[in-house]
């Protein structure tokens, strides 16, 4: 069972699937969040598409309110917390794979595929999965599905992940797949506003702003805010102050509902970081401190440092330099080589 957008990815790996002899059936989310942008299909159009090209059976899974109780809403309880939450590695194990297997189940069917860049290898005679970088580190998606369960790796079948993106697209152009040069859906499954996503949490649920003051580091009143949520560290545009020189969001005060910013640039620098909520692979679970190149945020170029293990779920990082922008509520994902160790959510930064 292939989840398929209608982008290329996907639905190069519906047709590669189907090219090594295997039965494939396509499925597409249709939550009320999606909108179709102006002037193209929508995603279950163009993925019904690609189908009837294949000629593979296609269904339609409406989901809205788990995808609503799942990750809608946990993220909006981040922002009301002054956290920032991401909302692709929330996704992923909690609702689209769990919702996935669970309907394939129905339909009994074993395996299920999606179009990430990601590799999965099997170790051990297949009793533990890793999950690695995908080929093309441009495109490299391994930070999403960081915090898949062992469950899900073992039923998941990723084929795009060991290609460059130029390949993927020319062996759909091959295949003469409908929406080979459509633009990438960059996995947003919510139509946003101006505003950006935490504004359209806020008008969703209807709740009120947390007003409050910015201030500088020592406390001076520069300005007001209209509410904690539009706010992340590292922040530089849209602090709505007015200022000799550039500023930054230092952090976020929920309690005070205070904004911190500085026009100091090395005040967004941090040298180490707790992390909760890990979840390791079970070749690190017994592992109390080591090295790795830890990534904490998708376009962040992944740094060096030491982790020690502080509690079972809970890690403390040292850098060997200090990092920018280091926001409570991102995940903070670790790598030896290209494997994924494991992966949390960045708790404090120091």
């Amino acid at each position: 069972m292939v989840a398929m957008s209608g982008g290329v990815d996907s639905s190069l790996t519906a047709a590669w699937l189907q090219d090594q002899g295997h039965e494939v059936v396509g499925v597409t989310f249709r939550l009320e969040a999606i909108q179709p942008s102006a002037g193209r299909l929508g995603a279950c159009q163009q993925a019904a598409r690609v189908a009837e090209v294949l000629g593979v059976k296609h269904y339609v899974l409406d989901y809205g309110k788990d995808f609503e109780e799942s990750v809608l809403k946990p993220c909006w309880e981040e922002y009301s917390r002054g956290r920032t939450p991401n909302p692709c590695v929330l996704c992923n194990p909690g609702f689209k794979f769990k919702t996935l297997l669970a309907f394939a189940d129905t339909l009994g069917i074993e395996w299920i595929s999606t179009g990430h860049h990601a590799r999965i290898e099997r170790v051990e005679n297949g009793s533990t999965v890793m999950l690695r970088r995908g080929f093309d580190r441009q495109k490299d998606q391994s930070y999403f599905l960081s915090r898949l369960s062992q469950e899900q790796l073992k039923r998941t079948c990723l084929v795009v992940g060991s290609y460059e993106k130029s390949r993927v697209r020319e062996m759909a152009e091959e295949r003469n797949l409908p929406g080979v040069q459509r633009p990438e859906s960059q996995d947003v499954c919510f139509a946003v506003g101006q505003g950006g996503f935490s504004e359209l949490l806020r008008e969703r649920y209807r709740k009120p702003s947390v007003e409050g003051n910015i201030v500088d580091p020592r406390g001076n009143i520069l300005g007001r805010h209209r509410g904690l949520h539009r706010y992340t560290v590292g922040q530089r545009k849209g602090l709505r102050v007015a200022l000799s020189s550039r500023a930054w969001v230092k952090s976020i005060d929920p309690h005070n509902a205070c904004v911190v910013i500085s026009q100091d640039e090395d005040d967004i620098l941090s040298g180490e970081m707790t992390v909760s909520g890990m979840v390791f692979n079970p070749r690190w679970n017994s592992i109390d401190s080591g090295r790795a190149e830890i990534q904490v945020r998708y376009r962040h170029r992944p740094a060096r440092g030491g982790f020690s293990v502080l509690e079972p779920d809970r890690i403390r990082v040292v850098f060997d330099q200090p990092q920018r922008a280091l926001t409570p509520g991102q995940a903070a994902v670790l790598y030896q080589d290209d494997y994924v160790m494991g992966s949390g959510w960045i708790e404090t930064a120091i």
